[in-house]
Order: structure tokens, then sequence, then C-alpha cells
């Protein structure tokens, strides 16, 4: 189980768990916890609470990350009986090219989770934007400055006690596909490139699936 760090009822975590659960059944993520005093529920500017990883091999191999902290993980605190905090949570698929995942995708997903947070930000697919910067800096050759979100495929949108959830999976975005995605929009990219595995978009060194001119 990737499931809280106490015994404390966790009703909103264990909803994210069982629509995981129904992807990888029986599987146990990697899962990785914040810093407790860090997290925003003791003041702390901290938005996640942790971060798992599954093991995914159709159609290609592949990591499932997932947040945990964007929704209510434990009680409602939010006036709005509809959705569960802001309404949901990351994902991000990851070439999987070794026997554990690699760490960069754990600083992005707190990155973009914190900006979001603290900027009150909600980020729906069809969003894109320019980081000005690789996406993973500690990684050597990433070409990848942007980011782009679109719905999980395989996570439709979630009832929990706290309200809905919706997963919305975010694909790193070369300098070109960046433009083009403004100009004419997530779908027309999707096409442009063939419609790949949403994984692809995240290998860190790939060219661009817009070609220059």
């Amino acid at each position: 189980m990737s499931g809280p760090d106490d015994d404390e009822d966790a009703a909103g975590w264990d909803a994210i768990d069982a629509a995981f659960e129904r992807l990888y059944p029986g599987q146990a993520p990697h899962h990785w916890g914040t810093d407790f005093a860090a997290r925003v529920m003791l003041g702390g500017p901290e938005a996640l609470d942790g971060l798992s990883a599954y093991r995914a091999d159709e159609p290609v191999p592949h990591w499932h990350w997932v947040t945990y902290g964007l929704t209510e993980l434990y009680d409602k605190d939010s006036e709005d009986a509809d959705w569960s905090g802001w309404g949901y949570e990351l994902t991000m698929r990851v070439p999987r090219d070794a026997e554990l995942p690699a760490p960069w995708p754990i600083a992005l997903l707190q990155q973009i989770a914190n900006w979001a947070h603290h900027a009150k930000r909600l980020l729906q697919a069809g969003e894109a934007f320019d980081t000005g910067s690789p996406i993973a800096p500690d990684e050597e050759g990433c070409t990848l400055t942007g980011i782009g979100f679109l719905a999980d495929p395989e996570l439709p949108q979630i009832e929990t006690p706290h309200g809905k959830v919706d997963f919305v999976s975010m694909v790193g975005l070369h300098p070109l596909e960046i433009a083009h995605w403004r100009e004419h929009g997530a779908e027309s990219l999707l096409e442009r490139a063939g419609r790949p595995h949403a994984s692809a978009f995240n290998a860190l060194s790939r060219e661009s699936f817009v070609p220059p001119g």
C-alpha cells in the first residue's frame, strides 16, 4: 500500500489508491513521502503529502506517477461539496528503462504542485506553458522546456467521500511543440506526433515531434 504516513483516516487517499488498484491489481507502488513538518496542513510550503510510481507494461514499459495532496486526503476542509480540494491530482507517465524509477519526476511534480497550490491555479487538460528552462535540469541532455496537461486516458473522474477528483496527466514539451500547442491546440500536436503513448513525450533527450521550419 502507498498509504499515508500514519493511521489517520484517509478516505481521499484511499480513493486514489483504489483507482490505481483497478489499473495495477495487487501491485505495491514505489512511494515517496514528503517532509511531514513542511506540509501545508501544518503551515509549511509543501503541497503534497507524497507521490507514488506504478510499474506499467502496456502498451510500452513505463512508470505511472501520481501525486497525493492537491485533493483532500483526510478531512473535508473546503466549503465546496462537489469537489475534493483543488479537484485534481497530477499524473505522469515516464519511460521505464531501469528496475527503479528515476528520481527526477519527484522534483518536477512537487514543483508544479507547489506552484499550482500557492498560485491557486487550477490546471486543466489542454493547458501548456513554457518553463523557461529544462524540466529536469539535473539530467544531462534534457531538451524539454515546457509542460502540457492532458486528461489521463486510463483514469476517469472518481467520486470520493470529499468530492470529485480528476487525474491530469503531465507531458514534457520541446520548444517547437510549445509553440504548436499554443497556436493549434493539444489535439493538433497529438495528431502531428502520430498519437504516441504519453510516456514518449517524457523521454528527456528526445527530438521534437514538430519539425523546425
